[in-house]
């Protein structure tokens, strides 16, 4: 290889290459976390739906109850049964329009995490550039992962 060809490469990488890699990744993970929230805010309005729709429909069978009764007293405690689920079915969409709205909040807090550590991230956190500016070519570029270890080098 030419002499100082590994020196313009890692030149190259950690001026060019990396930080649009690093976009990348951001922008990748930015993409996952928001498909994994809305997987989980799905979720959870498919709870919702089905929790609310179990209460009415309780309600309204208690409402009916207290249609068919044969005493004033039997259909008061129908109507109050009835009261008592439709509250059900509000206060469990109102929970979890609170939790939606914290998930939001956790959403935007991981983005942000997740982007400045990406962006903080640097190439040689990730290569072993050894750049040899008086002698370019014993310069190399490894890239350690676990127990592999490639090399490239100008030798």
């Amino acid at each position: 290889m030419k002499k100082g060809l590994i020196s313009s490469l890692i030149k190259w990488f950690v001026g060019i290459a990396w930080p649009m890699i690093l976009k990348f990744f951001t922008r990748v993970l930015g993409e996952v976390l928001e498909w994994a929230m809305r997987k989980v805010e799905e979720f959870l309005n498919n709870r919702d739906y089905e929790e609310a729709k179990k209460a009415n429909l309780r309600a309204d069978m208690e409402e009916i109850k207290a249609g068919e009764a044969k005493t004033t007293k039997e259909a008061d405690k129908h109507k109050a049964y009835a009261e008592v689920w439709r509250e059900v079915a509000e206060n469990s969409q109102n929970k979890n329009k609170k939790l939606k709205e914290q998930l939001n909040v956790l959403e935007m807090q991981i983005k942000t995490r997740v982007t400045e550590t990406v962006m903080q991230t640097v190439a040689e956190d990730v290569f072993d550039f050894k750049p040899d500016e008086e002698n370019p070519e014993s310069s190399s570029i490894s890239l350690i992962h676990k127990e592999k270890y490639l090399m490239l080098s100008d030798d």
